[in-house]
């Protein structure tokens, strides 16, 4: 608006209404060029353009944005919060009294006012804090499968998407060719040049790209709506430009990866929960004060009152105890398979890595190579008259393929990767 205010408007007038005749303006070409130039400019000002996002872009918007993420987070600090209680007191117990029995020295009955509170066993306080905090950090590496899930699933959005725009650009190559080849053999076909076979097959193979564009750029479009909904964001996302490239690995299966992290996790909570529950058997403790006091006396009476209480009836206790220890020895065994799972599956996932990367190497050592080489030779023998219209086009279809069979490799090499470097069970 300033722009628009302060450059552009007083131009515009000097331009349009200096002379006083609006129907009489002739513009030179150095007046019309600086005004194209100016509108440009304000333009450009006043509609900025998104800048492209690449991959640590969007995985860092994802991170801010993501609901799920966000979600997790807060039953992290849920958590956190939930861990004060482990200092949780019973309510104190104020009250009054009266009891015609409860005499003074002076024989009259005294009013008793008292208060009295009730403790558990002090280790039992320290048990529970333990149990809290397991619970916390049990809650945090929860978050973290969720952080490695958003991340792995955002990264491979995105390559899926770099290499379903390639797969679209390579078709609309493949498109544009053949609609010129099926003018070219209808064209043929009516001066009699050609036979009827020929241009039935240009036009079927026309039409065969075409469904072939559609398709790819609606697995463009998919992919960017899987983008939006991971990264979640309102204004429109620009994707980098980019050209689809491998994924390097990582080796995932350390002490660091968080569903490892996650059972271990698991593990110690069952434990402290039951060492918890032996805390039961502790017994608890109980402090009153009170004081008593009637009208004829001249100071009050006091007293103090210190418990104790202990499971007599223990059956109920003995069977949590019971219960709490078969819980973490059922705990431990199945973390055991949940680790013996994990393992093959980063076995099986690794299978399938050497098997993609041996299919990629070949496709970007010779596979491309050949397909460029195959272009170049077929294009250049057809403008010479050495081959056909049907020897050109198996071998236009033959070199793209080879591209197309390309993407689809490192499609599948990359997934293999994103699944081994973002690990979850």
């Amino acid at each position: 608006a300033t722009l628009l205010t302060l450059i552009v408007l007083p131009v515009l007038y000097a331009l349009f209404l200096g002379s006083g005749d609006l129907k009489t303006i002739r513009l030179s070409k150095k007046q019309k060029s600086g005004l194209a130039s100016l509108l440009l400019l304000f333009a450009w000002q006043a509609y900025p353009q998104d800048s492209p996002k690449d991959l640590d872009d969007l995985i860092t918007i994802a991170m801010e944005n993501n609901a799920g993420l966000q979600a997790a987070a807060l039953k992290v600090d849920q958590a956190e919060a939930f861990r004060g209680t482990s200092l949780d007191f019973d309510k104190t117990r104020v009250y009054y009294s009266y009891d015609q029995a409860n005499l003074a020295r002076n024989g009259v009955p005294l009013s008793v006012f008292g208060v009295q509170q009730d403790f558990r066993f002090p280790t039992a306080y320290f048990s529970l804090g333990k149990l809290r905090s397991q619970e916390l950090e049990l809650e945090r590496a929860a978050y973290r499968i969720e952080e490695t899930r958003l991340k792995g699933a955002v990264t491979s959005a995105y390559h899926a998407y770099l290499i379903a725009r390639e797969k679209e650009r390579i078709y609309l190559i493949l498109g544009d060719l053949y609609e010129q080849f099926a003018k070219a053999a209808n064209r043929k076909f009516e001066l009699g040049e050609s036979n009827y076979l020929e241009k039935i097959t240009a036009q079927s193979k026309q039409k065969e790209v075409e469904i072939q564009v559609e398709q790819t750029r609606l697995a463009t479009v998919s992919e960017y709506e899987r983008i939006r909904a991971l990264v979640q964001v309102q204004d429109t996302l620009v994707i980098s430009e980019e050209e689809p490239y491998r994924i390097s690995i990582e080796f995932p299966m350390g002490p660091d990866n968080p569903s490892l992290q996650f059972l271990d996790n698991q593990l110690q909570l069952s434990e402290q929960q039951a060492r918890y529950e032996k805390q039961n058997w502790l017994p608890d403790l109980s402090v009153q004060y009170f004081q008593g006091s009637n009208a004829s006396l001249n100071d009050n009476l006091y007293g103090y009152q210190l418990g104790i209480k202990f499971p007599i009836l223990f059956g109920g206790q003995a069977s949590r105890i019971r219960s709490a220890n078969l819980y973490a020895d059922q705990t431990e065994v199945r973390i055991q398979n949940e680790k013996i799972m994990l393992q093959a599956k980063y076995r099986s996932l690794m299978n399938d890595y050497n098997k993609y990367k041996k299919a990629l190497d070949y496709y970007e050592n010779e596979g491309e190579a050949l397909s460029d080489e195959l272009l170049k030779t077929a294009t250049s023998y057809y403008k010479n008259g050495e081959i056909d219209f049907f020897q050109y086009i198996q071998s236009i279809e033959t070199a793209y393929s080879l591209k197309i069979d390309q993407l689809e490799q490192l499609r599948r090499y990359n997934e293999s990767v994103v699944a081994i470097n973002f690990l979850t069970f």
